[in-house]
């Protein structure tokens, strides 16, 4: 509610919308209504808002002929529409991190439109929009921004705020990012582990590590607790898709874990325990579960350090680990379902991984002229 302009006359009051005429209209002769649907009911925040505007539009019709001063807003911009969007089920229904995400990149958008009327947007305005963010801000922050932005003006046709198939956002033909091409080497995480755990923040390691060996999700890995490895195996329920995997632990993970463990039994400095703290990882600096951003940050450190061993670390995220477990295992022989068994993509996501990823790897082009070798060997062609 407290994100919603409400236009005039428009009154909310406990989720009970009435349109209130101001004194002047009431002399006029107009009198308050409550918005209802057809059964009696009130109606949502959103539907009201339109209602509301639909009464005002009504009356600015007849002041076009009787009283061309009534003062009653009747175009709808791209503020309103973009506070209806949040309060829309369309929107509530998405993650809290997609619904802040949405938000951000929505706000370059509204100082440049925020005024405008919804239907005075055009696809010249929007190009022209969409080469300055490349320009300021990225092409792939450009084509984010244009992503939100294309989902809402699609809410707006069907809010009946645009005519049909009008969406300003379509058909720009705007080049698509490039992929990222970038897979973690063996001496590269080697040597941020080292460094995380020699300079006070094994925590780092033990999310590269728990990374590697299970392919999860930043987000999923923050989250995991330590009661969740049991059999020697560990059960994630990703949040992203709501897919359920079990991994069995490697060697180097289970004893990952086991010195975890081993390290909150000895850490004495902020009361660490596993009844207290059940994350996997923690942020040592605090006691506490990371938030994605404090974890951002103690990373970014470490990788600052790791660039003065390896320059190209500089180019390293840690979403790259992910991928890195995907191409480490399709490297290692494993099929895309057990891949998928794994780290729980789509098979989709799993191919578009692979075409992009081993296509760079020496070792996928060695075994497979070794093959081609093997088969002409073996029926007698010489050329």
């Amino acid at each position: 509610m407290a994100n919603v302009k409400l236009p005039p006359y428009l009154k909310w009051r406990d989720g009970r919308p009435r349109w209130e005429p101001s004194p002047k209209l009431r002399r006029l002769g107009l009198k308050g209504r409550d918005l209802k649907d057809n059964a009696g009911s009130w109606l949502p925040l959103a539907e009201a808002v339109l209602s509301a505007q639909a009464i005002n539009q009504d009356l600015a019709s007849q002041a076009g002929q009787r009283r061309p001063s009534l003062p009653v807003k009747t175009a709808v911009t791209c503020h309103d529409l973009f506070a209806l969007y949040y309060a829309s089920q369309d929107f509530l229904r998405l993650r809290q991190q997609t619904r802040h995400d949405y938000q951000g990149k929505a706000r370059p958008f509204l100082e440049h439109f925020g005024d405008r009327a919804v239907a005075a947007v055009r696809k010249s305005h929007i190009l022209g929009f969409w080469e300055q963010m490349h320009t300021q801000r990225g092409h792939a922050m450009a084509n984010g921004i244009l992503a939100v932005v294309r989902r809402v003006f699609t809410y707006a046709e069907l809010r009946d705020l645009r005519a049909p198939n009008t969406n300003p956002c379509l058909q720009l033909k705007r080049p698509t990012v490039p992929p990222r091409v970038v897979v973690w080497t063996p001496a590269e995480i080697d040597v941020m582990v080292s460094l995380a755990d020699g300079i006070g923040v094994p925590s780092i390691g033990d999310a590269i590590i728990a990374g590697l060996h299970t392919g999860q999700r930043q987000g999923d890995l923050l989250a995991y607790t330590l009661p969740e490895v049991g059999d020697g195996r560990a059960r994630f329920r990703q949040s992203k898709r709501g897919a359920q995997v079990s991994v069995p632990l490697t060697d180097q993970l289970a004893g990952r874990i086991e010195e975890i463990r081993r390290r909150r039994r000895d850490e004495a400095r902020h009361a660490l325990s596993l009844a207290t703290v059940h994350q996997l990882i923690v942020n040592e600096a605090t006691g506490r579960p990371y938030t994605r951003n404090s974890f951002n940050h103690v990373f970014r450190r470490v990788r600052a350090e790791a660039c003065k061993k390896l320059p190209e670390m500089h180019k390293k995220q840690f979403l790259d680990i992910r991928d890195t477990a995907v191409t480490r295992l399709a490297i290692a022989g494993c099929s895309v379902p057990e891949i998928r068994a794994i780290t729980g993509h789509t098979l989709t996501t799993i191919h578009k991984v692979l075409e992009h990823y081993l296509a760079l790897d020496d070792r996928m082009a060695d075994a497979a002229i070794d093959k081609l070798r093997q088969w002409m060997d073996r029926e007698g062609i010489a050329l």
